[in-house]
């Protein structure tokens, strides 16, 4: 009897375990200190954009990361996509020198992520060899899903000096939050 009186109150101990763990995690990230905000024009920013059959919203990501970021420079990486992505990147790489659009086509393609950012960071590294640009330590690669949306005010706030404003730290990572939680259907008609 004691061993069935153990197995049915071990889901409620886990839980118990679950819902202090999350109390706890909750508790710490109301109370962390707000990010000081830094320099973002003392670094040389590039986002890399991955996609793969991202037409219906790319061509919004590029226009708003331009506009909301306008020093920065924008590297789409289009991962041998079936649809229209390069064609609308070519689009605006034509009219803004600050766009730029990474082919991978197969068999080098669609390997992963991993793959297609490596590619982007290759494309950089030429870029940046054949301008003068600024030092290798103030350039900033920034990945950037083909349907996000960055805060304006994120490149000052990771510029700070809890962040890439103390030269002991080599990398950030931002908060995400999901803005169409609520939609049953984001994109009617198209999923």
């Amino acid at each position: 009897m004691p061993t069935h009186t153990l197995l049915l109150c071990f889901p409620f101990l886990l839980l118990l375990c679950f819902l202090l763990y999350w109390a706890g995690a909750r508790y710490s990230y109301l109370r962390r200190p707000a990010a000081e905000s830094g320099d973002a024009t003392a670094f040389d920013w590039h986002f890399f954009v991955p996609c793969r059959d991202e037409e219906t919203v790319v061509g919004t990501t590029v226009a708003r990361l331009r506009a909301d970021f306008p020093r920065a420079h924008v590297w789409v990486i289009d991962d041998d996509s079936d649809d229209a992505t390069g064609a609308i990147v070519e689009e605006a790489a034509a009219e803004d020198a600050r766009v730029h659009l990474v082919r991978r086509r197969r068999p080098d393609a669609r390997k992963g992520k991993g793959a297609a950012l490596n590619a982007a960071y290759d494309e950089l590294n030429l870029y940046l060899s054949d301008i003068a640009g600024p030092p290798r330590d103030r350039v900033v690669v920034c990945v950037v899903d083909a349907d996000g949306r960055l805060d304006p005010r994120a490149l000052d706030r990771v510029s700070g000096p809890s962040g890439l404003g103390d030269p002991e730290i080599g990398g950030v990572q931002v908060s995400v939050r999901m803005r169409n939680v609520e939609e049953r259907q984001p994109l009617p008609g198209r999923g």
